[in-house]
């Protein structure tokens, strides 16, 4: 059945009448694609488009979001591929500060800040970069949290200049958490916030 008929089908069935679909989560298969840009979603710089119009009720918008863990391993994946992001805002972000707390951290006896950071996290072999939970725990808020304190300390001058880099990685952990939210009352220990 091509994507589009199934779709529709699984919105205009009728068994799911009593239900309102406002989201669609897909992932990044051929299939997922082709349905995703045949209903008008576009991740374009110039016209993006993450929503389409509800073909039961026209005053509803059916919003897709791609897999969530997938693009956070794309992102950390790409990053470290490419070196440094562009934000909007014009700031950038460097791959390179997370091999430099890496470093920081092994070179420190004792206590660590970031206890889990290793370099299956910073520098993942191919197998690894499939791993959700090092793209997650790299962009950590620990991570950031390590990163600003050291930023700020004479004794790593290499993470000086890091702050665009450690606002990103606090970012992503919030939108991690928020997309990982299962009811809108967060539960203990996983507790989303609004991302700015």
């Amino acid at each position: 059945m091509p994507p589009k008929r199934a779709r529709l089908r699984l919105i205009l069935h009728p068994r799911v009448t009593t239900l309102t679909l406002v989201e669609y989560y897909c992932e990044t298969g051929f299939h997922h694609k082709t349905c995703v840009l045949l209903v008008g979603i576009n991740g374009g710089m110039e016209h993006p488009s993450t929503s389409f119009q509800h073909p039961c009720d026209s005053s509803k918008d059916i919003h897709c979001i791609i897999d969530p863990p997938h693009i956070i391993k794309c992102i950390r994946n790409n990053l470290q591929k490419v070196g440094k992001f562009l934000l909007p805002q014009g700031q950038e972000v460097y791959h390179y500060y997370y091999k430099e707390l890496l470093e920081y951290e092994e070179q420190q006896a004792g206590l660590r800040a970031v206890a889990k950071l290793t370099k299956a996290h910073v520098h993942p072999n191919a197998f690894q970069k499939m791993s959700v939970k090092l793209a997650v725990q790299l962009f950590s808020a620990s991570t950031a949290t390590a990163m600003e304190f050291y930023s700020n300390h004479d004794a790593c001058k290499k993470l000086h200049g890091s702050t665009a880099t450690s606002d990103f990685t606090r970012r992503m952990n919030s939108l991690f958490d928020a997309l990982n939210s299962r009811r809108p009352e967060h539960v203990q220990y996983n507790e989303a916030e609004h991302i700015a």
